[in-house]
């Protein structure tokens, strides 16, 4: 895990000793080492261009899916900005982005154009409707999305901590389809 679990452990609420930062610059380092320089930020980097994209995909699978929830995207958990309109989506999309960065990363690997054209949006959103599995079902990222915004639907409602989330892993239909990476 590349130190990132001891590292969570120290982040709270208002981040004042810059944990996430640091974890941060580590996962980008580990996921696209070839240049051992990149930056999120970096608006020149056509990976951030991937990224941002598939974000604002998964973004939008959240906040739909916390609406059929019965669940108000603007409420928040823990991210909080007077010019953030979707709090709730950014809070529950947080455990997905690593299917996003590993879309991107397997782009990266392959011959395919560096740059957002339709075949690097159209893998992004095959992200969203490939089967994962956390070894007991297989379901779509879509699936697991809205089974998540329904437990946690029901923790509000129940005032429970016992938010599921399951650890998926890539789960190949047929070998057309197969994924690789590790487990997220």
């Amino acid at each position: 895990d590349w130190g990132l679990r001891q590292i969570a452990k120290r982040v709270r609420s208002g981040d004042s000793a810059n944990a996430e930062a640091r974890a941060a610059r580590i996962y980008w380092t580990k996921l696209f080492p070839e240049d051992g320089a990149f930056v999120r930020s970096d608006s020149e980097d056509a990976r951030n261009h991937q990224l941002d994209y598939g974000y604002a995909v998964l973004r939008a699978t959240v906040t739909r899916a916390l609406c059929a929830s019965g669940l108000h995207p603007g409420f928040s958990l823990k991210h909080c900005s007077p010019y953030n309109n979707f709090p709730l989506a950014d809070d529950l999309m947080e455990p997905f982005r690593p299917f996003i960065d590993i879309a991107v990363r397997e782009r990266c690997d392959s011959a395919a154009p560096a740059g957002l054209d339709s075949t690097g949006k159209r893998r992004l959103l095959e992200t969203m409707t490939m089967h994962y599995s956390d070894g007991e079902e297989s379901r779509t990222l879509f699936d697991w999305i809205q089974k998540a915004a329904q437990s946690l639907a029901w923790c509000i409602l129940n005032a429970s901590p016992d938010l599921e989330l399951r650890h998926l892993a890539p789960f190949a239909e047929d070998e057309s389809k197969e994924r690789v990476g590790n487990d997220v």
